[in-house]
């Protein structure tokens, strides 16, 4: 259950590397993913392939695929949009806390290339377990018409800390 979990959460936080750039053509992309994790226990897993959904809104707004449900406890903060790539750190807070940097390269509008490491802890059940892992990405773009598959919808922001 935890692998299908962090899977899960990996392939939403990958997503987000599928486009920084305003040259990235809206539409559906392929991404192929290889997560290793180093703790709980190291191991590799066999490739994945995922579809998304990527809208010129998420373009204009993110510079990105936004994550969806499974990572609303996560943000991307510090990013940095620049020709070529970009770089973003990732804070996690709730039954996943920790702390990631995302890195992605495109060699065109219709390529990129992504590595998302990620240090914290989950707890499944009443104690923390220590987590790690890196997850690398290729993503195509296949064409302007997603098709069948729905873009994400944006996060949740955080709520508002109470005045004091």
């Amino acid at each position: 259950m935890h692998a299908n979990r962090l899977c899960v959460l990996l392939s939403c936080l990958l997503a987000t590397a599928l486009a920084c750039a305003q040259d990235r053509k809206p539409g559906l992309y392929e991404m192929t993913m290889v997560t290793t994790t180093v703790s709980p226990s190291a191991a590799t897993y066999p490739p994945r392939t995922m579809q998304y959904c990527l809208t010129q809104e998420m373009i204009d707004k993110y510079g990105a695929m936004v994550p969806d449900t499974p990572t609303r406890a996560c943000q991307l903060v510090n990013v940095v949009k620049k020709s070529g790539g970009m770089t973003a750190d990732m804070v996690c807070s709730g039954p996943i806390n920790g702390n990631g940097k995302l890195e992605v390269n495109w060699s065109d509008s219709e390529h990129a290339k992504g590595n998302l490491h990620f240090s914290g802890t989950i707890r499944p059940g009443q104690d923390d377990i220590k987590i790690e892992w890196n997850a690398a990405s290729t993503s195509v773009y296949k064409g302007p018409d997603c098709g069948t598959v729905k873009p994400t919808p944006p996060p949740t922001p955080p709520p508002a800390p109470a005045p004091q």
